[in-house]
């Protein structure tokens, strides 16, 4: 119980059962909406905007859920996969371009 001490809880000021009933699925809905928006940085090519690595720590440490959000609005590059967005030569000459900035491999 990271939000409510246990102290608290035993003391009975805590949140009842109810109020737990409620905000146990809805942490549970942030930490798998970070965690799929993590995963999908990881294996997206191309990001817009932001570098990837500034994209997680946006995603990890703005209030939840409002960092995953904003990577999903703003941050997703386009898809190749789902037949539309960048194709794989224009992927491969962002790459290429990528390389040749500091700090990119």
């Amino acid at each position: 119980m990271s939000v409510v001490s246990a102290a608290a809880v035993a003391a009975g000021t805590g949140p009842d059962a109810r109020t737990l009933l409620v905000l146990v699925p809805l942490l549970v809905l942030v930490l798998a909406l970070d965690a799929y928006c993590l995963f999908d940085l990881v294996r997206r090519p191309v990001v817009r905007y932001l570098p990837k690595a500034a994209w997680a720590a946006v995603i990890v440490l703005i209030s939840a859920p409002f960092g995953a959000l904003a990577y999903l609005v703003w941050g997703r590059g386009p898809d190749d996969r789902h037949g539309f967005g960048l194709g794989d030569d224009e992927i491969e000459e962002v790459r290429r371009a990528e390389r040749g900035r500091p700090g990119v491999r």
